[in-house]
């Protein structure tokens, strides 16, 4: 942009706008096999890669930052990539969460969840057959899959159609209701 004053002097303005619209990449290494970990097992020690296509980014561990990489001269997109290696995650008796999370640039957040069991003196992990639903097991055959006990009447209630709620094939019915 040039800019021309009353006195005739001339300014030239440049200005570099960069548009971010890609989220950075994390991924975690190092992780145990097993989302349990034994009660006297050490913590787990994780690494973190985070890249993205501009060369400042952030990585936050539960919204504490870990690692900042500033942005540098010249202003230009640059990829990057960078491994954050030995990165403790300090486990308490029971389930455990934990939250990677990169900002880059332009803010674009991309975030990465943890869970664990750490457990309990005496505990021992649930056998790799166990559903997560209150420990019943999961069908081998298709024909051993649980049916779920119908207490209701098993039928379907729809309102009359009016001029505000029509039925439309495909449609759903407002204040449509069903019962099991």
């Amino acid at each position: 942009m040039v800019a021309v004053d009353n006195a005739n002097n001339t300014a030239k303005f440049k200005r570099t706008i960069m548009i971010d619209t890609t989220a950075p990449d994390v991924e975690v290494s190092g992780l145990p096999a097993s989302k349990y970990v034994e009660h006297n097992q050490d913590n787990p020690i994780v690494d973190v890669k985070v890249a993205d296509n501009f060369d400042e980014i952030r990585l936050y561990l539960d919204g504490d930052e870990i690692y900042y990489q500033e942005f540098e001269e010249p202003f230009e997109m640059r990829g990057f990539e960078q491994v954050i290696e030995d990165i403790e995650l300090e486990l308490k008796d029971g389930p455990n969460q934990f939250v990677f999370e990169a900002v880059d640039l332009a803010g674009n957040k991309t975030a990465k969840t943890i869970e664990l069991h750490k457990l309990k003196e005496g505990e021992t992990a649930p056998d790799k057959k166990d559903a997560p639903d209150k420990g019943k097991p999961v069908p081998d055959k298709p024909s051993q899959i649980v049916k779920p006990e119908n207490p209701g009447k098993g039928k379907v209630e729809v309102p009359t159609p009016s001029p505000t709620n029509p039925a439309i094939p495909g449609k759903p019915v407002i204040g449509g209701k069903l019962t099991f």
